[in-house]
């Protein structure tokens, strides 16, 4: 199961909160929804960042009374101990901080995610979703093998493929299908790595089949499906036939190659677009929280430079293609 994850931050809120003044109105019906969501079985964090001179608890006292099922309230000051002004940049600097710490601490398995609910009442400067618990017994040797941006998000990456995948009763075949499409997004993240720049492409087969303990006869099923005759022949030729390890990891890259297509639709759908999906690979690697999420991504996604558009050219047509000649590097 899934948590989402939100936060948002209000600057120099009327601390009390003046009774049906825009902020209470907003509060009480956000609260009122967080509560129907929470009646849906739809699980939330909820984080307040507010900014300004208010103590934190009167912030937590403000915030509390709005009945949020789950809330966390933090409060950025705007003044230093001097009694000077703080300067906008520091400021949207200290809230970054304070939002990045409290995820560290509080949701090390989120990744990012960017809410677009009608029903939502504020403007949300950051958004995620978590596995509430880790339900697979191979979290821990599946994570190792991820590249180290998402290493502490397998969890949740798992709980993501079930999801999309509409694995609601675990059983022989869709754990080997939730462990082919692990392996398969194992890959993925790592050719994002790769055409992102931010280092090469280190997934190893063998690891990940070590990890995921693949069944070889579920691997052997489905290569002998995807492949003629010649070809099944030549993929044992050049697997070296006499090496079972070498022969499960030819036969599970073949596959995972097989599976980049859909595994790129699936996410593009589950994340809301290709932009949103490059926002979440790209954000869980370079990490800045002193804006709003949707600020950055439109400036992600919508460079004014030259040099930036060069720069995200490789990772956007990545996203969108499912692959790239650099994701191999």
């Amino acid at each position: 199961m899934l948590r989402r994850i939100l936060v948002t931050t209000h600057f120099e809120p009327e601390i009390p909160i003046t009774k049906n003044s825009e902020l209470d109105i907003a509060l009480l019906r956000a609260a009122h929804q967080a509560l129907l969501r929470q009646q849906q079985c739809v699980a939330e964090a909820w984080l307040f960042v507010i900014s300004g001179n208010t103590t934190n608890e009167e912030a937590v006292d403000a915030i509390a009374a709005y009945g949020f099922p789950d809330v966390q309230i933090l409060t950025a000051s705007t003044t230093t101990s001097d009694g000077e002004t703080v300067d906008y940049y520091s400021h949207r600097e200290q809230i970054g901080y304070l939002i990045s710490q409290w995820l560290k601490t509080n949701h090390p398995g989120a990744v990012p995610f960017l809410y677009k609910d009608e029903h939502d009442c504020h403007d949300i400067w950051w958004s995620g979703v978590e596995a509430i618990e880790d339900e697979w017994d191979f979290v821990d040797d599946y994570g190792a093998t991820l590249p180290g941006a998402h290493r502490k998000t397998a969890g949740t990456w798992l709980e993501i493929l079930a999801l999309m995948l509409d694995l609601e009763v675990p059983c022989w075949a869709s754990v080997n299908q939730l462990t082919l499409y692990a392996a398969t997004l194992c890959e993925w993240l790592h050719g994002f790595e790769a055409a992102s720049g931010n280092s090469c492409n280190g997934f190893e087969a063998d690891a990940v089949c070590e990890a995921l303990k693949i069944d070889d006869f579920y691997l052997g099923f489905l290569l002998g499906q995807s492949s003629t005759t010649e070809a099944f022949d030549e993929i044992l030729y050049d697997a070296e036939t006499d090496d079972l390890v070498g022969t499960r990891n030819y036969a599970l890259k073949q596959l995972i190659a097989n599976e980049r297509a859909t595994l790129r639709n699936l996410l593009s759908k589950y994340f809301g677009s290709d932009c949103a999906l490059l926002w979440a690979l790209h954000s869980a690697i370079w990490q800045k929280f002193n804006e709003p999420a949707a600020d950055l991504c439109n400036t992600l996604v919508n460079p004014s430079a030259w040099e930036d558009m060069a720069e995200i050219n490789d990772s956007w047509e990545f996203v969108t293609n499912g692959w790239t000649d650099s994701a191999d590097e």
